[in-house]
Formats: C-alpha cells, sequence, structure tokens
C-alpha cells in the first residue's frame, strides 16, 4: 500500500467515511486514521469552489499573490496555532508550531480584504529575493 498513516480532510466527507473504511477492509488493507476538519468559507458565508475562477492558483499567482502569502493567510484563518502567528512565517516555522488539537471547531470565513495585507508583509520581509528560481 502507500504507507499512508492519516487522512485529514473537509467535514463534508464525514458520510462517507464509513464506506471508505468498508473498502479498505475489504481489500484487506489496514485503514488510515480519519479526521475531519471545518470547511474554510468565502466571507459571505458560502462554500469555496473550484468552479470560483478568481480563487484558481493560476488567478492568483496572475494578481501576484505569493505562496507564503497565501499560506499564512488561510492558516492565520483556521488557526491551529498557540497564539498568531505573523503574516510572513516560514513554511518551516508553520509546521513546527502547528497543533492539529487547535485548529477550530467551525467553518470559518476567510476575509479576502485582508490577503492583500498578506502580501505586503511577505513582499516586505524579502519574499521575492527567495523566490527566485521557484516555480511558482
Amino acid at each position: 500500500m502507500m504507507d499512508i498513516s492519516h487522512v485529514i480532510r473537509g467535514v463534508e466527507w464525514m458520510p462517507s467515511t464509513s464506506k471508505h473504511l468498508m473498502i479498505y477492509k475489504a481489500f484487506g488493507y489496514e485503514p488510515p486514521l480519519f479526521g475531519h476538519i471545518p470547511l474554510l468559507l468565502n466571507s459571505d458565508g458560502t462554500k469555496l469552489s473550484k468552479r470560483q475562477g478568481d480563487l484558481s492558483i493560476k488567478a492568483l499567482r496572475e494578481e501576484g499573490i505569493l505562496p507564503r502569502a497565501l499560506v499564512n493567510f488561510v492558516l492565520q484563518a483556521g488557526s491551529g496555532f498557540d497564539s498568531q502567528v505573523n503574516n510572513t512565517s516560514s513554511m518551516e516555522d508553520l509546521i513546527s508550531t502547528f497543533q492539529i488539537e487547535k485548529v477550530s471547531t467551525n467553518s470559518c470565513r476567510l476575509p479576502f480584504s485582508k490577503l492583500p495585507d498578506f502580501n505586503r508583509s511577505d513582499w516586505s520581509a524579502g519574499s521575492v529575493t527567495r523566490m527566485i528560481g521557484s516555480n511558482w
């Protein structure tokens, strides 16, 4: 098998988890542990959707949104940290301080109006220098 030990996915997948467990068992595989987290929502409370073209990675890239700014923006919305992380935390810092038990149990609305602030902070922190040679 693929040595997957944990699956963390959106709460909308919870109803199908029992079916997925049965499939694993039917094939004789040890199922991974499943965890379900609340959804991230648009600022108006509607569900984020792949069909929203303006939220694609391509569209965000074309708008000049930096990868680290986007990651910090999303993670601060759903928490998972002891205290508020700054707008320019590195991936290494985010990974080392993240705690799954700190993730909100409620769906949260992403305040997209604040995304440019995260992006400005990342530009100010010199992210562009680090991105030279990046595939973003």
